[in-house]
């Protein structure tokens, strides 16, 4: 590190003077050094951007986007870092995933007590011999169920769901 700003000391819990004529290196968690050290590398042709972990001062561990641009046409091992703080938008990601599993299953619950509760109305229609007919009315079309048919003396599917026909 040869320059530190504010910023990024203040996001590692050190002063800035502690992080310059260090490599930054010694800052990622252990678990994401591959990834820095190929983030590194690649980052000789051009710009790279790698999400990784970096390591505060007092241990833990703080989600950031690391992007890599070499400062020379040729490898002399400097590169510009920019590191951006992706605490906030890790805990809204988590927070926005655990709302999805909810309302997936919430959805699922639902789903389910209707399907229950059709084939309970199914069973009572069935035993009580009641016919049903509905009309949309934003389309017109109209909808009976197979004791209608029978209730008017046809075999199910014998005349179309019509309003006309039903009445």
């Amino acid at each position: 590190v040869l320059y530190c700003n504010g910023s990024l000391a203040a996001l590692l819990a050190r002063s800035p003077h502690e992080l310059m004529g260090s490599p930054l290196r010694d800052q990622v968690a252990p678990p994401d050094r591959p990834a820095f050290d190929t983030a590194f590398a690649r980052s000789l042709t051009g710009l790279d951007k790698s999400r990784l972990q970096l390591r505060r001062a007092a241990g833990s561990l703080v989600p950031v986007q690391l992007s890599l641009v070499p400062l020379a046409a040729h490898d002399h091992g400097v590169r510009c870092a920019v590191v951006t703080d992706l605490t906030d938008f890790t805990r809204a990601r988590e927070e926005i995933l655990a709302l999805n599993s909810s309302l997936e299953a919430r959805v699922a619950a639902r789903t389910r007590d209707l399907a229950e509760s059709e084939e309970r109305l199914r069973a009572v229609l069935e035993a009580s011999a009641t016919g049903t007919f509905e009309v949309d009315l934003r389309t017109g079309e109209a909808m009976w169920n197979d004791e209608e048919y029978r209730l008017l003396g046809q075999l199910p599917g014998a005349l179309p769901s019509t309003v006309e026909n039903f009445f």
